[in-house]
């Protein structure tokens, strides 16, 4: 008597498999988005670079509306006494990077400036981490100039190649940070965004917090469980960092010149600021000429007699020709009765200041 084997219910234990999957997938989905929403939550708290980029925002919109820019100008042309000085102070939006701005002191920076030109300044300074000429192109043309904002003054404070055309090393910040959108896709494909690669982490990004901040959540979570991790690392990545060689290319200034020819259309005064480094060869004659050709002031302060952030910050606020700066924007901003100025590249008046 020969009896048949029961057929084993595939059906069953793939209907099985497949639920399992599924809810494995849906918590693992959940996880991600439990991650997303807490990262979103807590950007401010992940670094202090990251509180200062997401801070960007709120600092830029204490910059005037352009319009009511010629109404302050006559205002400070026809006073006379300080005391008079009260709504129409001097408005400074200073860029540089993190680790310049810690040479200084800002609030002697801003003191001092208003002791060489008699009346308030207030002092607004942005400085992200690593940044140079391309994070500061997007930060002056999509929170300043495109919101129709302009100061009384811009001063890019610089260090080495900071103002050379190089793609921005951050792609992920651009698009979190930047707002970056579709008015930005000309600079953003000529000048960033290189590789496909470059596109996918722009891309992500935008959309990610959790993409945006992988590397930094990576950091303090080794810096929390191997003491001294992060010293270490400054350290090794400080005496890994090879001195700049002289490239045979001639360095191109194309952004730079962008960005003063925007801030100058504003009729926003430009100075730039070499800051102390270990460069200590000569400002390339290039960046120069430059300086001369489109009219804005040019500094050399690498070598400064000042070895404190607060004697660095007085010594720049005494040698800026704010008062000449300042009237020369003024005057510029009122048509009738203003009398046409020479424009030169350092205070002076001299090739370089």
């Amino acid at each position: 008597m020969t009896f048949s084997s029961p057929t084993p219910p595939v059906a069953d234990d793939n209907d099985t498999a497949m639920r399992t999957e599924l809810k494995v997938l849906g918590v693992l989905a959940l996880l991600l988005l439990a991650v997303e929403g807490g990262l979103t939550l807590s950007e401010d708290r992940l670094s202090a670079d990251v509180h200062h980029l997401r801070s960007i925002p709120s600092l830029t919109s204490r910059i005037r509306n352009r319009e009511e820019s010629p109404a302050v100008a006559m205002q400070r042309l026809s006073k006379r006494s300080a005391a008079q000085w009260d709504s129409d102070a001097t408005q400074v939006l200073f860029l540089t990077s993190a680790q310049q701005v810690d040479q200084f002191d800002l609030a002697t920076f801003q003191r001092d400036l208003e002791q060489q030109g008699n009346r308030p300044v207030e002092l607004i300074a942005l400085h992200p981490a690593k940044a140079r000429i391309s994070e500061w192109s997007y930060l002056y043309r999509n929170f300043v100039s495109d919101r129709d904002r302009a100061p009384d003054l811009l001063v890019i404070g610089f260090e080495e190649r900071d103002l050379r055309d190089a793609p921005t090393a951050a792609p992920s910040e651009l698009a979190r940070f930047y707002d970056c959108r579709l008015d930005d896709l000309n600079p953003l494909s000529r000048d960033d965004l290189r590789s496909v690669e470059d596109w996918s982490e722009f891309m992500l990004s935008n959309a990610s917090a959790t993409f945006t901040h992988r590397r930094r959540v990576e950091q303090q979570l080794l810096a929390t469980l191997i003491p001294g991790y992060a010293t270490s690392r400054e350290q090794i990545h400080s005496a890994a960092k090879p001195p700049i060689p002289d490239s045979p290319v001639a360095p191109e200034y194309q952004r730079l010149q962008e960005l003063t020819a925007l801030a100058q259309r504003d009729h926003v005064e430009v100075v730039l600021v070499a800051l102390p480094s270990r460069n200590q060869a000569p400002l390339d004659p290039q960046l120069i000429q430059i300086a001369q050709q489109s009219q804005f002031t040019l500094m050399d302060c690498r070598r400064p007699s000042a070895d404190t952030p607060a004697a660095l910050s007085h010594y720049l606020a005494t040698w800026l020709p704010l008062q000449t700066l300042l009237e020369r924007h003024d005057r510029r901003l009122i048509p009738a009765g203003a009398q046409d100025t020479t424009r030169w590249a350092s205070g002076d008046r001299s090739p370089l200041r």
